[in-house]
């Protein structure tokens, strides 16, 4: 099962590595536009992706500027030249349409990375400005009764944020040159 399993991440990845690129850099743009300003970028996973969140604000490579978006049960006061970074396990998952809409409302520029199941459902594909999409919309591994399981959420969610996070550091080592 695991060799299925390793096979399969791997082609998610690489769709991500492939078909994401752009939004990839447009993300880290948008991004590093707040740590070269007077911004920070908050960051917030939804359920299971505080995973992601604690990768990017304390991890072993974790960016100066990148915070988490919710401390001690408290939503960050974000100001405009501020920055979100979302990540979500769906894109029609309600909590994250909602934090995406008030922060569209404050001003607040946001990328969100989840997996888009329906393009015409009302999702972060359509409401973040920029969207990463994660091709995760079930489990790897097929089961004999014909379902699914082994949805690495987690596992594709950090994959993304490394893209994120290395374009990041060649925007900022390009700005730093200059």
């Amino acid at each position: 099962m695991l060799k299925i399993f390793s096979t399969q991440l791997q082609g998610v990845f690489k769709k991500i590595e492939e078909k994401e690129e752009f939004h990839l850099e447009e993300g880290a743009r948008l991004l590093s536009q707040a740590l070269v300003g007077d911004g920070s970028v908050y960051v917030h996973g939804m359920e299971e992706l505080k995973a992601a969140e604690l990768t990017a604000i304390a991890g072993p490579e974790k960016l100066e500027g990148f915070k988490s978006y919710v401390e001690n049960g408290k939503p960050a006061m974000i100001k405009p030249f501020d920055r979100v970074l979302l990540f979500a396990r769906y894109a029609h998952d309600e909590q994250a349409i909602t934090l995406i809409k008030s922060l569209s409302e404050q001003g607040v520029l946001t990328v969100a990375v989840s997996s888009i199941v329906n393009e015409e459902e009302e999702g972060l594909h359509q409401l973040a400005d920029v969207h990463i999409n994660s091709y995760l919309t079930k489990g790897l591994i097929p089961d004999e009764d014909g379902s699914r399981y082994g949805l690495p959420s987690t596992m594709v969610a950090i994959y993304a944020y490394y893209g994120l996070m290395f374009t990041i550091k060649e925007i900022l080592a390009e700005y730093d040159e200059e």
